[in-house]
């Protein structure tokens, strides 16, 4: 599904071409003014180049996540911007024209891929100034909030997580006195390493779950395994009266997910899934044999 940007995008201000262009018209057009305006103490118009310094193509707020692919910069300046929520941030172009002019930029390394632009991230903590993290290789969209990145995680996990389906040995029931074991038919290693693509990002999901268990008489337990047919009694019950009990197991998973070398970060939330079962529980009569 595709990620609903929070970025707010701002207009590309016009390239450097664009602004020469204009200063090339405007002389042309001094020159062609009529020969006498000069006698006439009419001065031309002054040619006035004006160019933005900082040349925005995005701002925001909010923790974003920075592909590793053309990152170049000094320290944890990723994980700077993963991890601040409430910081502000700016992409801006990686070389002003200002600079441009003054003879800088001669060695800027772009080594981006075609389609993308070299651009320099910005961040800023609530109440500092700016600070400039490195560049990177840009294309026509803002970087991907984490925010959004983990709301699409959220919901490919909850259609990966395998079906919990409540069962008990012996089948049919059990007898007082005698161990009922469970099982969710569920492996105990959770999602390991599930490697997926988000947004043009690489990110890899790891999923483990608890079990609750419910044995309807009153008794309740955690469990670190999902149990297991017999003889597995990782997830074992004894009644003391016969009857009917309804028993019930929660399956509550918490994951996390790394994006590139960045994180891990916590899958917003707990998912649970849930299953019952009806367990008759008859009486153990002795009988004698002749």
């Amino acid at each position: 599904m595709p990620i609903p940007y929070r970025a707010r995008a701002r207009r590309s201000l016009p390239r450097l071409g664009a602004a020469l262009t204009a200063v090339v018209l405007t002389a042309l057009a001094v020159v062609a003014a009529p020969a006498g305006a000069a006698g006439l103490g009419v001065r031309p118009p002054a040619v006035d180049v004006v160019g933005d310094d900082q040349a925005d193509r995005y701002v925001g707020t909010g923790a974003i996540l920075i592909p590793a692919l053309g990152w170049q910069g000094a320290g944890d300046g990723r994980g700077l911007a993963a991890a601040c929520q409430d910081c502000r941030w700016r992409i801006t172009e990686v070389c002003s024209k200002s600079e441009f002019a003054a003879g800088g930029c001669r060695d800027i390394s772009l080594g981006c891929p075609i389609g993308t632009d070299r651009v320099r991230v910005w961040l800023a903590r609530p109440g500092e100034d700016w600070s400039l993290l490195g560049t990177t290789c840009l294309g026509d969209s803002p970087p991907a909030v984490r925010d959004d990145v983990a709301a699409v995680v959220r919901d490919r996990v909850v259609r990966l997580l395998p079906r919990l389906a409540a069962a008990c040995d012996p089948p049919g029931g059990t007898l007082t006195w005698l161990p009922a074991v469970f099982r969710t038919a569920q492996p105990a290693g959770g999602l390991r390493h599930v490697a997926m693509d988000v947004a043009g990002l690489g990110v890899v999901l790891d999923a483990r779950a608890r079990w609750h268990w419910s044995f309807g008489d009153g008794t309740e337990t955690w469990t670190s395994r999902p149990g297991g047919r017999w003889p597995d009694d990782s997830v074992a019950h004894t009644y003391h009266r016969s009857g009917s009990y309804l028993v019930r197991v929660d399956a509550v998973w918490r994951a996390s997910y790394v994006v590139e070398g960045l994180g891990p970060f916590p899958v917003p939330g707990t998912l649970t899934q849930s299953g019952t079962l009806d367990l008759p529980v008859r009486q153990a009569r002795a009988l004698l044999v002749g």
